[in-house]
């Protein structure tokens, strides 16, 4: 069969929008059985920009700009993720986020962001392996893999550099309105809640720096909190709320507005609201007064609790 040489208005229209969105002008070619000179030609009369021979060779397009400006919350989000569980190679333009198999989904969300069209994830099969003479087990996971050197550039001046869980730091250039996102992206890499003896816990690991400035955060917000070491002679550092009304406050804030997040802990977060009370809407089951703690008005509290407490330590003293 001959190449087609003329094209007419519907079929040009068809050519240059599925290059913009892009198709290759290999793949066009083969579709509508026409010459790439001919492509390349209406291409260049319509002043369609070409792609170079890196761009033209990716097999999965994407938008190389996404990171240039972190102003959406799915970006902040994105760069939450990336600083908890990304992984950064200037030499080789690689991006990459290995996450648990059964947290597949939010990484299919996060590629749909960036590329232009579904870019399939990579399995990554489990199974015990040694390291430094010792045997360990690892889950399948799911990989997304981003490949481009605008990207790895701008994401290393936005502070995800080459081994950095040692000495990344919490980021100055993120916008108020969106850290709440951009912590919520980190706490889902790196955080886990939990309720114990009925009362809630929250925890974030990072170095001091980063705890540091979730901690400053939070202090703003008159929440609670702590950092100490993740473990013994570790310079990983773990940042720490405990107790229930601190606990709702903060997740409250994190979640607020949100749209994007990792399911299996924002099912937690659901279940857990509807287990704590909310300090801020009880009263004094005595005199009707705002909550202090305990049922109990400040007043009550004290009369009822305090100085049973008192009495106890006193006791205790003297023995």
């Amino acid at each position: 069969m001959g190449r087609k040489s003329k094209l007419n208005i519907k079929l040009k229209k068809k050519i240059i929008t599925e290059y913009i969105k892009g198709k290759s002008t290999s793949f066009l070619g083969k579709k509508y059985d026409i010459g790439a000179a001919s492509i390349y030609y209406l291409l260049s009369k319509e002043n369609i920009a070409i792609r170079n021979r890196s761009e033209a060779q990716r097999k999965y397009q994407l938008n190389e700009s996404f990171f240039d400006e972190i102003d959406s919350q799915n970006k902040a989000y994105f760069m939450g993720m990336l600083y908890a569980d990304g992984c950064n190679s200037t030499e080789q333009n690689a991006i990459r986020i290995i996450l648990t198999k059964k947290d597949r989904i939010i990484l299919e969300k996060l590629s749909s962001l960036i590329f232009k069209e579904h870019r399939p994830l990579t399995l990554r099969k489990g199974g015990y392996f040694e390291s430094k003479g010792k045997m360990y087990f690892r889950k399948d996971s799911y990989q997304l893999l981003i490949t481009n050197k605008h990207i790895s550039k701008t994401l290393n001046e936005l502070g995800l550099i080459k081994n950095k869980s040692l000495i990344i730091t919490f980021p100055s250039w993120i916008k108020k309105d969106l850290t709440s996102h951009f912590i919520r992206g980190y706490f889902d890499g790196d955080g886990c809640v939990s309720l114990s003896s009925g009362q809630l816990s929250i925890s974030i690991l990072g170095t001091e720096n980063f705890c540091s400035g979730i901690q400053n955060i939070t202090k703003k917000l008159s929440i609670k909190s702590s950092i100490c070491n993740a473990k013994k002679g570790s310079e990983i550092k773990q940042f720490i709320i405990h107790g229930n009304q601190s606990g709702r406050k903060f997740l409250e804030w994190m979640y607020k507005g949100s749209t994007i997040y990792l399911d299996r802990k924002h099912e937690k977060f659901l279940s857990f609201m509807d287990i704590i009370p909310d300090a801020r809407k009880e009263k004094c089951c005595i005199c009707g007064d705002k909550h202090y703690g305990k049922g109990y008005c400040k007043k009550h509290h004290y009369e009822k609790i305090g100085k049973k407490l008192r009495r106890e330590r006193y006791l205790k003293s003297k023995k």
